[in-house]
C-alpha cells in the first residue's frame, strides 16, 4: 500500500496539550482511496507530529512509509499510525527493492 502525501509548506505549527507538553505540527495533503480502491476526488489535509530534533519537511511529494502502521488491539484489532515517515519517490523505491531483495532467498 503506497499512499502519496504532498508538503506544500515547511511551516511547523507548535501546540500545547492539556498536560502542558509542547508538540510539534505540519501539514500535508493525503492522496487517500476509499474501501473499494478508487482514488478520493481530491486530496484530504492532515496534521502530523514531528519529534523535538526533526527537521521539518521539505516542500516536495512523497510517500509514507510503512513502518510506523501497527495493529491495535483496542476492542476490536484495527490499523493505527505511531509515527509518520516520508519518503521521496526515490527513497520509496529504493526501500520497495530492498524490501523485495530480503523476501527471495540467496541462492536464487
Amino acid at each position: 500500500m503506497f499512499i502519496r502525501v504532498q508538503v506544500d509548506s515547511a511551516d511547523v505549527e507548535t501546540v500545547k496539550s492539556k498536560e502542558g507538553e509542547i508538540y510539534r505540527k505540519q501539514r500535508a495533503w493525503g492522496f487517500f482511496k476509499d474501501a473499494k480502491g478508487n482514488p478520493d476526488k481530491y486530496p484530504q489535509a492532515f496534521d502530523f507530529f514531528l519529534s523535538d530534533d526533526q527537521k521539518p519537511y521539505p516542500v516536495n511529494d512523497y510517500v509514507m512509509a510503512g513502518d510506523g502502521l501497527y495493529l491495535t488491539r483496542e476492542r476490536f484489532p484495527r490499523l493505527a499510525i505511531s509515527k509518520i515517515r516520508l519518503l521521496t519517490y526515490s527513497e520509496a523505491a529504493k526501500a520497495a527493492q530492498d524490501f523485495f531483495k530480503s523476501l527471495t532467498p540467496a541462492s536464487v
